[in-house]
């Protein structure tokens, strides 16, 4: 089969230019809210951090029938330590190292509300032990501690006394309301 030059047809450089220049628009269109979910995913992945460590804490302290701490006395480069008590001192059993992200353990510009009890939350730390979360063999301390970004996202932990439930809420400024993530 022979092919004659004026039946052939293809795209002019003008059409091909003009394609690649709406392509590159649409994308560039798309980075910020490519750089949200970045963000979220970041986000949700310090709370899936921060939750296995409070479960470790608290399971080390049922099984091994000796206290577990988590403490967030915030430090230059580390955000909360885990330690364990053993030969009658604290041992460290484990950190969560400062990144370069901006979470911090502080309140949100804007006024939050316990996810539980609608109250106003006035610090990003309020535990019975100070800045200590200690799990016991047989319950824990209780409180709340709050961390933010600055940006739109801001999660918090409620810890019940008695039967040492962990709880993390997640609150992202464009959904307005608190979630249970763990």
């Amino acid at each position: 089969m022979t092919f004659s030059k004026h039946n052939t047809q293809g795209f002019s450089i003008l059409e091909l230019t003009t394609t690649l220049a709406i392509s590159i628009i649409l994308c560039l269109m798309s980075m910020p809210h490519m750089d949200g979910f970045k963000k979220d995913a970041a986000f949700r992945n310090f709370a899936s951090e921060l939750a296995g460590h409070l479960t470790a804490a608290r399971r080390t302290a049922q099984l091994t029938e000796r206290s577990a701490a988590i403490d967030f006395e915030e430090q230059t480069y580390c955000l909360y330590a885990t330690w364990l008590w053993e030969a009658d001192q604290w041992r460290l059993f484990s950190m969560k190292a400062r990144e370069q992200d901006k979470i911090r353990m502080e309140l949100p510009p804007e006024p939050l509300k316990h996810p539980t009890t609608q109250r106003p939350i006035n610090r990003a730390l309020s535990l019975t032990h100070g800045s200590r979360l200690i799990f016991g063999p047989r319950g824990s301390g209780s409180g709340t501690v709050v961390f933010t970004d600055q940006d739109e996202r801001s999660l918090c932990l409620v810890v019940s006394g008695q039967s040492g439930r962990i709880r993390i809420y997640l609150k992202m400024q464009r959904e307005g309301s608190w979630r249970l993530y763990y």
